[in-house]
């Protein structure tokens, strides 16, 4: 990641939010793990006072962790119950996690087809050679 993109809150969340995977569901953990990776003094863990007005507030990290994760859909929760909590669709959330999709109704048939498998779909049904008509 450029340095530059770490210098905003943005940046610095999706920072945190990659690499370390267990911040996606706590906004609390989310924030403490931003102020110790980007204003903590040496890596002893720990975060003077006198720094908590310069530090991003956790109501502005949440709202910035809600964007990826509600719509750009990057960096979910790994938790289901967090997801479900949040109000992600559950069987986009599976999908993202790897997860194979539960039925939700009774037609055997996902609520939610990822958009790839629609386009791939939309494909091979124009590649399919017209029968000629006798």
């Amino acid at each position: 990641m450029d340095y530059r993109d770490i210098k905003t809150l943005k940046g610095q969340v999706k920072f945190c939010l990659e690499q370390f995977p267990e911040t996606r569901d706590s906004d609390i953990g989310l924030t403490i793990q931003i102020w110790l990776t980007f204003y903590g003094e040496g890596g002893g863990g720990s975060i003077e006072l006198k720094k908590l007005y310069e530090l991003p507030r956790e109501d502005n990290v949440k709202r910035v962790r809600a964007y990826f994760q509600n719509v750009k859909k990057i960096c979910l929760p790994t938790n289901e119950n967090v997801a479900r909590a949040r109000g992600i669709n559950i069987d986009e959330w599976r999908v993202a996690m790897g997860y194979p999709i539960e039925t939700t109704s009774e037609t055997k048939k996902p609520s939610w087809v990822p958009s790839s498998e629609k386009e791939r779909a939309l494909l091979n049904q124009q590649q399919l050679p017209l029968k000629s008509q006798k």
